[in-house]
């Protein structure tokens, strides 16, 4: 493989450096100077069932009592909260500040990114619009990248919609895989992981956290989101697919989670016709569905342009202007 470079706008972008071909991924292709590819294959397991959670034992509350011994005043009976308000953005941040945020330096054109390393755990790549003062909760997109790819290269993509055209939003993209392809068995909570860490630091609206990935990072992203879609509000895809059982996963999603994909004609990774037949099991399950098919020339190349478009282009044919709306009931 070789290192690229390309540029959005005026931001060149520099792909990961080329590693030695791993298991389910291939080299990133020359081409087009304003993609990088992953060649991953989509995973043949999807990523299980969660664990169910203890139910703990019965109880039927009728202790036996001494008659003799003076009653106890229990004092004023605690007041119900009632169940979650709709649309709850949750707390705002405990913490400001905590999380050790290390801006980017070098290269400096990537100042508008930091990188976070949770103690004992993963790291993750931020952006955060410039001058937010934590004074209101935003949406926030977590994103995994391709085989062969950086968090911190994946996160400028997903940071481009602001540049281009300013959302007030947050993204995170997952790191612990550089160079490498994810397991949509086992890396999917590795989101919950990020958010919860970042979420001392910035608000980050709880009802508003679109899961995103392409390719090897989209298997993760379509998998754990169908499966928790009762907590995410939406899907971004580019270029990859539902793991495992497709007809399972969608059957088992917990409630109709809506969905943008955009995948190539000429994806040589991934067929265009497994995609539209997803599209079409989706949408007959209920699910809202984006579908953008990009015309052959750059085959499975992960474009940045996919993402977000530069100023003054359309936004039709890009996925992160699908989300801003997009939140859990």
């Amino acid at each position: 493989m070789r290192a690229s470079t390309f540029a959005i706008s005026k931001f060149p972008i520099l792909v990961a450096l080329a590693l030695a071909p791993l298991a389910a991924c291939s080299d990133y292709s020359a081409g087009d100077p304003a993609a990088d590819t992953d060649g991953g294959g989509l995973p043949t397991q999807d990523g299980g069932t969660l664990p169910q959670g203890d139910a703990a034992p019965d109880t039927d509350g009728g202790a036996a009592t001494d008659s003799s011994l003076p009653d106890v005043d229990g004092g004023t009976p605690p007041v119900d909260a009632g169940p979650p308000v709709p649309g709850d953005p949750g707390p705002a941040p405990s913490a400001p500040g905590s999380c050790n945020a290390v801006k980017v330096t070098n290269p400096s054109y990537l100042g508008h990114l930091s990188n976070v390393q949770i103690p004992g755990g993963i790291n993750y790549t931020i952006y955060v619009p410039a001058g937010y003062k934590n004074d209101k909760p935003l949406a926030t997109v977590v994103g995994f990248h391709g085989c062969g790819d950086t968090a911190q290269n994946f996160g400028n993509i997903l940071a481009w919609g602001e540049s281009a055209l300013p959302t007030d939003r947050i993204t995170i993209s997952l790191g612990g895989k550089e160079g490498q392809c994810w397991d949509a068995n086992t890396d999917g909570p590795k989101a919950d992981q990020a958010v919860a860490h970042a979420s001392k630091c910035w608000w980050i609206h709880q009802k508003k956290i679109t899961l995103a990935g392409y390719s090897s990072g989209g298997a993760v992203a379509y998998g754990y989101g169908l499966k928790n879609a009762d907590r995410f509000a939406g899907i971004l895809i580019e270029n990859s697919g539902i793991p495992g059982n497709v007809d399972a996963a969608i059957a088992a999603a917990p409630r109709k989670i809506p969905v943008a994909h955009k995948h190539a004609v000429d994806d040589g990774n991934f067929p265009i016709a497994t995609a539209r037949t997803t599209w079409t099991k989706l949408r007959a399950a209920g699910h809202s569905v984006v579908s953008i098919e990009r015309p052959a020339g750059q085959g499975h190349e992960n474009a940045a342009l996919d993402w977000a478009p530069r100023a003054g282009q359309s936004t039709a044919n890009t996925l992160l202007i699908n989300s801003v709306n997009w939140a859990v009931p």
